[in-house]
This record gives structure tokens, C-alpha cells and sequence, in this order.
């Protein structure tokens, strides 16, 4: 928990220049701003309509019981999108954007809850889910997501220490999901 307390308090700025390395890591994307916003939107998309489909194919073609497919497809990820709620509240830091007045790719009216990415975590622990459906799925929208937090990152939207910690907390959720 001090690792993570850490990596959500740190402002980068005692280290660094977030501003010079924002600028500098952005740069090459800037000219395809508009496809990275575009393909960050197409896989929260994708993600969602595969893990309907995850949802109904276990359900209906794996013949998993009402139970299991509570237990294995919908509980775990659904606590830990609302843990990670809770735990953004909690900490409350501001998004790069706000903080170092960075020209983010995206205007969002939000300024702080920025640790750690919930659009990350999400995508992440679903495709943990997925993978006990299909593990092509899994691993697929595995890739998914860590494109997401690349996008997440390069659009000025999370620092790569919210996108990190996002991913671990879904691989420590899909530990306990295995425990179950």
C-alpha cells in the first residue's frame, strides 16, 4: 500500500519536468490526435460489446450455471470498478492536464481523479474475465488495454503512474477472482 500511496501522491514534479516530458512523449502523436481519441473510443467499445458477448456465450454455450457466470464474469470486475471508484475519490489527484497545463487531446471538464485509470482498469480486469470464456478473447482484450493506457497517456489524460498502477490492481483482482 506504500507503493501505491506513493506512486498516487507523487506529483513527478520533484523528479522531473512532467511539462518537458508530456510535450516530448506527445509530440509524434500530436498529428494523429484525432485517430488516438477515435481508437481510445473504438476499445471502450470493442471491450464492451465483447464482454456482453463473453457474458452470453458462457451463459448460454458453456452452459455455466447463473451462479458462475455471477461469480466469474460479474462480481470481481464489478467491486474492483467500484473500488477503484472510491480509491480515485479518495486520493483526488489532479490530471496532468490541470496540473502542468498541458494541451490535452481531449478537453474534459474533470480535474481531478486521476489515480489510477478507471477507463484502464476496467478494460483490464474484463479482459482477465474474458479470459476464462475464450483465452484468444482474453489475451486480445489484454492488448486492448494496454493500448488504451498508452492513448490514455499519450491524450494528456492519465500520468503513466495511474495507467500502471490501474493494470495492477486488475491483475491483483483477477488473483483473488482465481482464489474464488
Amino acid at each position: 500500500m506504500k507503493i501505491l500511496d506513493y506512486l498516487a501522491r507523487s506529483d513527478l514534479g520533484a523528479y522531473m519536468d512532467y511539462k518537458k516530458f508530456y510535450d516530448s512523449f506527445s509530440a509524434p502523436f500530436r498529428p494523429y490526435a484525432k485517430l488516438i481519441v477515435f481508437l481510445s473510443n473504438s476499445i471502450t467499445s470493442i471491450t464492451a460489446l465483447a464482454y456482453i458477448a463473453a457474458i452470453a456465450y458462457a451463459f448460454f454455450k458453456l452452459r455455466w450455471s447463473y451462479e458462475g457466470v455471477f461469480y466469474k464474469l460479474l462480481l470481481i470486475p464489478a467491486l474492483t470498478f467500484l473500488l477503484v471508484t472510491i480509491l480515485r475519490k479518495i486520493i483526488s489527484r489532479k490530471r496532468p492536464y490541470v496540473a502542468y497545463e498541458i494541451k490535452a487531446f481531449v478537453a474534459k471538464p474533470k480535474e481531478r481523479e486521476s489515480f489510477p485509470s478507471r477507463h484502464t482498469v476496467s478494460i483490464a480486469i474484463i479482459a482477465s474475465a474474458c479470459l476464462n470464456v475464450s483465452l484468444i478473447l482474453g489475451l486480445i482484450l489484454w492488448i486492448l488495454a494496454l493500448f488504451l493506457g498508452l492513448f490514455r497517456v499519450i491524450c494528456g489524460l492519465h500520468y503513466p503512474s495511474d495507467v500502471i498502477c490501474a493494470y495492477l490492481i486488475a491483475i491483483l483482482a483477477s488473483m483473488i477472482y482465481i482464489w474464488l
